[in-house]
């Protein structure tokens, strides 16, 4: 049976523990691997992301596509990757506050 009331507009995934298994020493390599220009998905940097942890040796949770999609796509992480990621059109495109101006029109009343 479905929850009933107010717990049914509650969110199941408060609290989870996703985020926290991203260590400091994950964090950095995630932000490397997305910052590159070719813009790999998120399932190939984390494709890379768990090649690089056995090789060094972390301490490392296994995560999902969607933790990282979830960390990269957090504004400050998305701001501090975007100069490095995007092309300058392709920034002033997705990040820049654009404002558009035009001259008053005149009205002119036919009599």
């Amino acid at each position: 049976m479905p929850p009933q009331g107010n717990v049914a507009l509650v969110s199941n995934k408060i609290g989870n523990q996703n985020t926290a298994k991203l260590t400091d020493q994950v964090k950095p390599y995630l932000r490397l691997l997305y910052r590159r220009h070719n813009r790999l998905a998120f399932t190939d940097i984390l494709r890379l992301l768990e090649a690089k942890v056995a090789q060094m040796g972390w301490a490392y949770k296994p995560i999902t596509a969607d933790t990282v999609a979830n960390y990269l796509n957090q504004p400050d992480v998305r701001m501090a990757c975007a100069t490095e990621r995007y092309d300058k059109r392709e920034w002033e495109r997705l990040f820049h506050v654009t404002v558009k101006r035009s001259a008053p029109h005149t009205h002119t009343i036919c009599g």
